[in-house]
């Protein structure tokens, strides 16, 4: 059944100081229906209307392989079946010229086995429904990494397998990634995994993530200058594990965990971020209604944007997904 609850957050400019003189803005976010699975550490793209959701953890700790649809005009899920991958956790996604690319992550074979570091790389036709294997990634750095379109190519890098800074460009009309030998993409400035990236213009952006403590840097990459620009921080401590996608004007950032210097220091983040792609702003939402998440997914859908599943504190899959109505400011 479908849920439509309406929950609408708005903030006065009172917490404007005491959130690091961040500015926070008004939303509603509305209440959809739950995916049939719960689930963490997921991807999720859009295609032809509808959002895709493959991969991540479940409840029991194993991890799947199923692909999920979300039809955004009926509000309902559907479990298209299994898929030709191995089940996974931190897989990425893309899409480019209406099909979408789809590999990477890691298999839970154990953290010292090479084979638990994926790079089989495929495209899916949603259309047609079907699956068509391509080039592996040409690294075993695949846990947790970030991908973004540009100028025609995918790019992909910062997965984990022992931390790295490299990147590594797809072509799809010759379904060949860069080698590590002929690497011409400028490594990104901080060794890191567990980031974000997300593209919207032509113009893409990296930034988050972790390595001896979380981060919170924010780049553009410039692939006419091969140069990684060094934009606005998030104004926070610095966060890993959460989610992005970016509208026409805007980048979100959803959740996520901030791991400071020790364990007891760790938190969860419950705010929504928006960055002005434009103006090179950073903006707060507050509080999600799922609270305290990270690991979630996100997508958007002719510009409205879409998030949800993830996991809780107590490292629990949860199902819930919401639409964000804008309130542009």
């Amino acid at each position: 059944m479908s849920v439509f609850k309406h929950i609408s957050l708005l903030f006065t400019l009172s917490l404007l100081i005491a959130c690091n003189d961040v500015d926070t803005i008004s939303m509603q976010i509305v209440e959809l229906e739950p995916a049939p699975q719960a689930l963490s550490c997921a991807t999720a793209f859009a295609l032809n209307g509808d959002i895709y959701v493959f991969g991540g953890k479940l409840s029991d700790n194993s991890y799947s392989n199923h692909l999920y649809k979300y039809s955004v005009n009926n509000n309902q899920w559907s479990d298209l079946g299994q898929t030709p991958l191995q089940a996974r956790v931190n897989p990425v996604a893309i899409v480019h010229n209406n099909k979408a690319y789809i590999g990477l992550g890691y298999n839970k074979k154990g953290i010292y086995n090479s084979e638990a570091y994926l790079k089989d790389f495929y495209q899916y036709d949603a259309t047609t429904n079907q699956w068509n294997r391509l080039a592996d990634y040409p690294d075993s750095r695949t846990n947790d990494a970030v991908i973004f379109t540009l100028d025609g190519y995918i790019y992909a890098g910062l997965g984990f397998n022992g931390f790295t800074e490299q990147f590594y460009r797809y072509d799809p009309q010759q379904n060949l990634w860069s080698s590590a030998s002929e690497q011409t993409i400028k490594p990104f400035p901080l060794r890191c995994t567990s980031a974000v990236a997300v593209s919207s213009n032509n113009r893409a952006f990296v930034g988050t993530g972790y390595r001896k403590g979380s981060h919170n840097e924010w780049y553009e990459y410039q692939a006419n200058t091969n140069n990684w620009l060094k934009r606005s921080s998030v104004p926070d401590k610095g966060r890993q594990d959460a989610a992005a996608v970016a509208s026409e004007k805007y980048a979100y950032l959803f959740g996520g965990w901030h791991y400071g210097d020790t364990l007891t220091t760790g938190f969860y983040f419950e705010d929504i971020m928006r960055y002005d792609i434009n103006n090179n702003h950073w903006q707060r939402y507050q509080q999600m209604p799922c609270g305290r998440t990270i690991n979630m997914v996100a997508a958007n859908v002719k510009g409205e944007v879409f998030f949800g599943l993830g996991e809780d504190p107590q490292e629990k899959p949860i199902k819930s997904f919401y639409k964000l109505i804008e309130a542009d400011n």
